[in-house]
């Protein structure tokens, strides 16, 4: 099948089943490069400032729906793999806006199932102001439809990946990790041009 035909295809699927896409060109706020914002917020673990804590790691940010399964669902799978996710440097930040109790009742819920402790963070956001303030939320140019993000923020707190939705923005540990683990691979590839030129160095000029 011809190029052409298969991005057509790829299209139309994807407009049908709501598949997130990434956002490379920054039109609708943020930008990857940019450095994510600081904030201060309680959370199901506790305050939080947020460059503080996610400083050094990988950090997954999404909005997470006031649909219950649906969120049970997800957070299962992180608690799930918290060791995982824990060894791998990645954290979860979730934003809702459900209120502070239901979410530490949800943490709660999810840690007896799983049989250890949910690490993701979830952040009341009665509201969604935050979500607003942080680009989660943001009105689609010429409507009145909201797009949803999540965001892929490096170690050094400098976002790496938006993804952009009609709907809220799920995803299993196992999904994530392979998000983390592409981005991983592309920075030690951009890092690979000085360590070359670092060993032509090394290497004895060719005598004329």
């Amino acid at each position: 099948m011809p190029l052409n035909s298969l991005l057509l295809l790829n299209k139309v699927r994807q407009s049908l089943i709501g598949t997130p896409r990434l956002a490379l060109n920054g039109k609708h706020g943020r930008r990857p490069g940019d450095i994510f914002p600081n904030f201060l917020s309680p959370t199901t673990a506790g305050p939080m400032n947020f460059w503080d804590w996610a400083e050094g790691n990988w950090v997954h940010i999404f909005e997470l729906s006031g649909s219950f399964s649906a969120s049970f669902d997800q957070l299962f799978s992180y608690a799930v793999a918290s060791d995982v996710l824990d060894g791998a440097g990645v954290k979860v930040l979730c934003v809702s806006t459900m209120n502070l109790g239901l979410l530490q009742e949800l943490s709660v819920d999810v840690s007896a199932i799983a049989g250890q402790p949910l690490t993701a963070r979830l952040v009341a956001d009665q509201g969604a102001k935050l979500a607003q303030s942080l680009g989660l939320q943001e009105k689609s140019d010429g409507s009145s439809a909201t797009l949803h993000k999540s965001f892929l923020i490096g170690p050094d707190l400098r976002i790496k990946t938006i993804e952009v939705s009609s709907s809220p923005i799920r995803r299993t540990c196992h999904q994530t990790m392979q998000l983390v683990t592409s981005m991983q691979r592309a920075a030690s590839r951009v890092s690979e041009p000085q360590k070359l030129s670092d060993l032509r160095a090394k290497l004895p000029v060719p005598q004329s």
